[in-house]
């Protein structure tokens, strides 16, 4: 991995994603009456690219400052979102060895971090008692769309974020 200069565009960038990701989320959900919650995470995919070559302390900051967003945005309780981003973004860089070998374990490495996300979340929020839900309705009306819109998203964005983050080593396989 060579390292380049954090882009000071990023933050701004990942601000604007995370207001689309909430878009798409109502509106996919929406699309299907809410029996499904499609959940979106650009955000967590262009920070599973980003981790590939920028340094890690400006990202690792940078996701603190985006998940207290979060959590003013969509909760109003700090600490949630701020805790889960931070860390998902950290653990891309203990993993990073394994991760970025190429594609395939890009798009493994971007199911484990999307469901360790959203287990995480529904956890946290279940021990505060902020939300309710059977195991049944999470994995089936909640974690499956949400798994395959981001895997959808992954595709779709590969192109575009291949050619602005990765050097030749990952995108050659």
């Amino acid at each position: 991995m060579t390292e380049r200069e954090f882009p000071l565009y990023l933050a701004p960038v990942l601000f604007l994603l995370m207001l689309v990701d909430t878009h798409l989320t109502a509106f996919l959900s929406n699309l299907s009456n809410f029996h499904y919650i499609w959940n979106v995470h650009l955000v967590l995919i262009v920070f599973l690219w980003a981790a590939y070559s920028l340094p890690k302390m400006p990202t690792i900051a940078l996701s603190f400052v985006l998940g207290l967003f979060y959590d003013c945005y969509y909760l109003g309780i700090i600490g949630i979102y701020t805790v889960c981003l931070t860390v998902m973004v950290w653990l891309l860089y203990v993993f990073h060895g394994v991760i970025y070998q190429n594609l395939y374990t890009m798009f493994f490495a971007l199911v484990i971090f999307v469901t360790g996300y959203e287990v995480i979340l529904l956890v946290t929020q279940i021990l505060f008692k902020l939300s309710t839900t059977t195991s049944v309705f999470f994995i089936s009306r909640y974690l499956a769309p949400t798994l395959l819109v981001n895997i959808i998203l992954f595709a779709i964005t590969l192109i575009p974020l291949k050619r602005g983050s990765l050097s030749s080593s990952v995108v050659g396989n």
